[in-house]
């Protein structure tokens, strides 16, 4: 599974859940997932079985090669009056010799003895007793260093992690390099948009339509 997420990933694709269970399902699925790479007309952000489907019709099946084999066992001729074995006749009984019984074998192992000595909780020291701790702290969060554990700071450490993201997928799909935050939507006038957020809380209607709210580092 880690193999096929890989191979997406390379072309900065994402899968879906389901999707990965599809190619999961398949006979060879490292090798399904390598066939629908090499037939995908473009890498979408979101792999769907629907981007499966299509591309698994273009893949060309391979059927091994089911002809009989002309290879034939050669056949030993049985000739007349021929008693011997290798020719399929049962020999007479007259023909086995006696099997006397064969001698039992005793083989004697000399005993062996080995001692090791057994450590009491008070008479064993451990190696490392003999040698002085060598441990430094680097950093800590007690008020010394330069992260007091505050909630600024983890607000601080989610926001470079969210604009490390942010850039990584600008820079990796060309679809997405038309972003704006989300302050800006009410005053752009576009029908079509894009944005790059943090799915905050979602819900699915009746009628089978999601509505997600999505929030960044400049608003809801």
């Amino acid at each position: 599974m880690k193999s096929i997420i890989q191979l997406f990933s390379e072309h900065g694709t994402f899968i879906q859940p389901d999707t990965l269970d599809y190619l999961l399902s398949k006979n060879n699925p490292e090798q399904f997932s390598a066939d629908i790479v090499n037939n995908l007309t473009n890498y979408p952000l979101v792999l769907t079985i629907n981007h499966v489907k299509e591309a698994e019709e273009h893949i060309t099946p391979t059927t091994p090669d089911s002809s009989p084999s002309t290879t034939q066992k050669p056949t030993m001729p049985i000739k007349d009056n021929d008693t011997s074995p290798e020719y399929g006749q049962i020999p007479s009984q007259e023909n086995f010799g006696t099997i006397q019984d064969a001698p039992t074998l005793t083989t004697h192992m000399p005993a062996t003895t080995i001692t090791e000595p057994v450590y009491s909780p008070s008479t064993w020291h451990p190696d490392a007793q003999e040698y002085d701790a060598d441990i430094k702290i680097l950093k800590d969060i007690t008020g010394n260093s330069t992260c007091e554990g505050t909630t600024n700071d983890f607000a601080k450490l989610f926001a470079d992690r969210f604009d490390l993201l942010r850039n990584l997928l600008r820079s990796q799909r060309r679809e997405l390099a038309h972003v704006i935050p989300i302050k800006r939507v009410n005053k752009s006038g576009l029908d079509d948009i894009q944005l790059i957020g943090i799915v905050e809380n979602y819900r699915t209607t009746r009628n089978g339509q999601i509505f997600l709210e999505l929030e960044d580092d400049t608003g809801t």
